[in-house]
């Protein structure tokens, strides 16, 4: 059996497994464009280009126009910066991240360094990642409302904006095929699982240890047009989380493509790779709200900005000939 189709028949059995499985929100940030954002993912794709150094800016407004029940609310909006390059001298890929996430009265705030080791095996590339950096979570104590007056008093001392900071670290496993033709990987976060009380005697906000799964295809239809199918599956082994899509790439240059979010919404993806070498790409998703709509706005929107330069070349000197001698 070809591979394309080998892993096309894995890829769809995915989808109808976990189609079974009970879904539930999450609590790190989602991206509908996950699939051009994998980095913040998993460690293990840091350099995962090995002819390219990619720079990544996604900003998203979730439920855009919300407005909460009291105070001034506001809708979710996030944003992310990220920086991935290939090391390939070394069989090393490295990466940086920044996420800026705000929910309500919380904003949580990353900055991430991660470094992958590349494994060349006989079908490709195993990369195995590690990620270390700052977690930081600012509080608007004003904004909370109690469902259990009892825990209010807990918080006494606490007023207006608390901030803490505290380490995070995550790991990831990550496999491109030798044609680029099918990836996959898996990764978990939070593995110190932090903790933030704001120097009270109670947990506040707990980080809870995430796994992610992405597996995704390329497949050339015509010269002309690549198709990629793609799943992620997000779980802190008590829910989970599942997004698949399908986008279509016309010429190297246009593509579209659609997603579903479980239930739960609907998306489009559009984009165009500009420039005569395709190096910058602008995308957009636009996600319609399909559960729940009492209780969110109808519309979110997310906007992609990705540029790419040449990989660093790190040669080995040249050989220096004279009539005299020769330097290696």
């Amino acid at each position: 059996m070809h591979r394309p189709i080998f892993y096309t028949i894995v890829l769809i059995a995915c989808f109808l497994f976990l189609g079974n499985i009970q879904l539930k929100a999450q609590q790190d940030a989602q991206f509908s464009q996950y699939m051009f954002n994998q980095l913040y993912l998993n460690p293990g794709s840091a350099g995962a280009n090995a002819q390219q150094i990619e720079f990544n800016v996604i900003h998203r407004s979730q439920w855009l126009g919300y407005q909460g029940s009291f105070d001034d609310g506001g809708a979710p909006t996030t944003q992310i910066a990220s920086i991935s390059m290939p090391l390939e001298k070394y069989n090393l890929g490295i990466g940086l991240h920044l996420v800026n996430d705000r929910i309500g009265p919380v904003t949580n705030q990353e900055i991430q360094l991660s470094a992958a080791y590349k494994l060349k095996v006989s079908k490709g590339i195993i990369s195995i990642g590690l990620r270390g950096g700052l977690y930081n979570q600012l509080l608007n104590v004003d904004e909370l409302r109690f469902t259990d007056q009892a825990r209010e008093p807990l918080l006494q001392g606490l007023d207006g904006r608390e901030s803490q900071m505290v380490p995070d670290f995550a790991a990831g496993i990550y496999f491109k095929d030798i044609n680029n033709k099918f990836f996959s990987g898996i990764a978990v976060n939070h593995l110190n699982r932090s903790d933030f009380n704001y120097g009270t005697n109670i947990s506040i906000n707990e980080l809870k240890s995430h796994f992610n799964f992405l597996v995704g295809l390329n497949l050339d239809l015509t010269r002309n047009v690549t198709v990629t199918p793609s799943a992620i599956v997000k779980s802190d082994m008590n829910t989970f989380s599942i997004e698949s899509s399908v986008i279509a790439t016309f010429n190297d240059k246009f593509y579209t493509g659609i997603s579903m979010r479980e239930v739960e919404a609907a998306i489009a993806l559009v984009g165009v790779n500009l420039l005569k070498d395709n190096s910058l790409r602008v995308g957009y998703a636009f996600d319609y709200t399909l559960k729940a709509r009492n209780a969110k706005e109808t519309t979110s929107h997310e906007i992609l900005l990705s540029y790419r330069l040449p990989a660093l070349q790190m040669f080995t000197p040249s050989i220096i000939r004279t009539p005299r001698f020769r330097h290696e």
